[in-house]
């Protein structure tokens, strides 16, 4: 009941302070000559997304694992889906964070060659639509946030079901974009990496 309770006030926490952090961002690039033309000001609060994207993340940990490293992961990258799925901007701070939590997670003591395969897999075909997109003379694919997440990601999956993890998360990307104009990738990932982790598979 305790963690159900902390996990419901960190929810809350990071969906009120996310409007916050935005600004900051948004103050700080204006200052740094950079258009923000296209920054959506203000963001609303939604709680009830935080809570939910967060919960579900954490009940499916709680499910398939007992690795407070993983635990750790996920209530990161569930913290990234929020935020990005708000803002459509990821706080570089967290971004990083995710990445050094998977590579201290899964390289220390074991053979190194698994995950780096994973996040190998993840990440090449991103990067390889990315050049598509400006040989094409078009805007990127994948956001640059999205493209160090990937790598993060894939390091908890083998190569096939990183493959699978990918591949899921940029069809329903693509089918979300024939709707919205604009599509957060990262909360399409996380959901598809979740059911992945439900799948025994990560």
């Amino acid at each position: 009941m305790l963690t159900v309770v902390s996990l419901i006030i960190f929810s809350l926490m990071l969906a009120y302070a996310t409007p916050t952090l935005y600004e900051r961002a948004r103050q700080s690039a204006a200052q740094s000559h950079r258009t923000t033309d296209g920054w959506e000001n203000p963001i609303r609060i939604r709680s009830c997304l935080a809570i939910l994207l967060l919960g579900g993340g954490m009940l499916s940990v709680a499910l398939v694992s007992s690795n407070p490293v993983f635990t750790l992961f996920v209530l990161l990258l569930g913290s990234a889906a929020y935020i990005d799925g708000v803002t459509q901007w990821v706080p570089d701070m967290l971004i990083f964070a995710l990445s050094w939590v998977a590579l201290s997670a899964v390289l220390p003591g074991k053979d190194p060659l698994p995950p780096l395969a994973g996040a190998a897999v993840m990440l090449l075909p991103a990067l390889t639509l990315n050049l598509v997109t400006a040989w094409r003379s078009q805007p990127p694919a994948l956001a640059a946030g999205d493209l160090y997440v990937l790598p993060a990601v894939g390091a908890w999956l083998t190569p096939e079901w990183a493959a699978a993890c990918l591949g899921g998360s940029l069809v329903l990307a693509a089918i979300a974009g024939k709707f919205a104009r604009s599509v957060p990738f990262i909360p399409i990932l996380y959901s598809v990496f979740m059911v992945v982790s439900l799948c025994g598979t990560g």
